[in-house]
């Protein structure tokens, strides 16, 4: 399964690569490289990448924590498509999910496309349950369901 595969914090050098990675995993919708390197400034060791054994990260975490606030984020998950079904996801989520709860915790957020089912059934499986349905989250016709996992 994911025998070859370590989770490890991101570090700058990554950032081309997360970058490409995310372009080609969500197209209009991925982070501007600007962006990828301001998470890694602010949210550290909740930025996380999944890396094969040939050192090729193949997937990454963006978790957040506001400073003084139990309520974290997931804002961003991503598989290469050539290694789902492989539990890194999975491995990657209960990292930041460890991370999150260490750091005081006690929700976690995230949003997904109600379209989306394959997404709403991995976090199904995780314990999140959808908390409420937002139109126009993130514009007009954007419509998002906030997940939500009391840890």
């Amino acid at each position: 399964m994911a025998d070859d595969i370590s989770i490890r914090p991101v570090r700058a050098a990554d950032i081309p690569t997360i970058s490409i990675l995310d372009y080609e995993i969500f197209g209009q919708y991925a982070y501007r490289p600007f962006f990828i390197r301001q998470a890694y400034d602010v949210f550290g060791d909740l930025f996380l990448v999944a890396e094969n054994s040939e050192n090729d990260i193949v997937g990454y975490v963006l978790g957040a924590l506001e400073s003084g606030i139990t309520e974290g984020w997931i804002l961003s998950l991503a598989v290469k498509k050539e290694y789902r079904r492989r539990r890194i996801a999975n491995m990657l989520m209960e990292d930041v999910l460890k991370r999150l709860s260490a750091r005081g915790a006690t929700v976690v957020l995230l949003t997904v496309s109600p379209e989306n089912e394959g997404a709403r059934k991995f976090y199904w499986a995780l314990d999140f349950h959808d908390e409420e349905i937002v139109p126009d989250y993130f514009g007009q016709g954007e419509t998002r369901i906030v997940m939500r996992k009391d840890l």
